[in-house]
């Protein structure tokens, strides 16, 4: 039998509840750093590119990272531009909606991880559908704020990625082991 600390490390100290704290960490870094800078509603407009590409943030080996993080990080950049160009006409908005359904439909069949990046650019199309702009000026400064925010979290993640590698390391390893274990 094992001891309550033991299992309630095993339970604590897991890849994807570490990483989830690490995503919520940059998400949160974000937007409190540009809402102190310029305000909430700039906040609110990083915090969105931050949570876009953190779907595409997942406990993967180090030399994966670059590559999905920038393909979540294009994706939030295109389909927030489309999103928001196209919503002052009518059947443009139409045409990007079904583009957009019909892009993250194609390449879902890639696999899990082009499946984040599918959620990562229907996310950024449907948060830049949801903002009811003024003029192309006001969509333009929100596009440029949920790049910004983007950025900064895919900069964080890389960052952190790098800095916790070993351990993701070893925690693959001994959840691996564990599963051997089990069964």
């Amino acid at each position: 039998m094992t001891s309550l600390p033991r299992v309630l490390s095993l339970a604590v100290f897991r890849l994807h509840i570490e990483n989830g704290l690490s995503v919520a960490l940059g998400v949160g870094l974000v937007g409190l750093g540009v809402g102190l800078g310029m305000g909430f509603a700039a906040a609110i407009a990083a915090g969105t590119g931050a949570l876009c590409v953190s779907i595409s943030d997942q406990p993967d080996p180090l030399r994966q990272k670059p590559w999905l993080l920038g393909f979540a990080l294009a994706s939030t950049v295109f389909f927030t531009a489309l999103s928001s160009a196209a919503q002052f006409h009518d059947g443009t908005f139409l045409a990007a909606a079904a583009f957009a359904g019909l892009w993250t439909g194609l390449i879902s069949a890639y696999g899990k991880r082009a499946i984040n990046v599918a959620m990562t650019s229907m996310l950024a199309f449907i948060f830049a559908m949801a903002q009811d702009f003024a003029d192309g000026a006001a969509a333009l400064d929100h596009f440029v704020l949920v790049t910004c925010g983007a950025i900064l979290y895919a900069t964080y993640a890389l960052i952190a990625a790098a800095l916790s590698d070993h351990r993701q390391r070893r925690l693959r390893l001994a959840e691996a082991m564990l599963a051997f274990v089990v069964f």
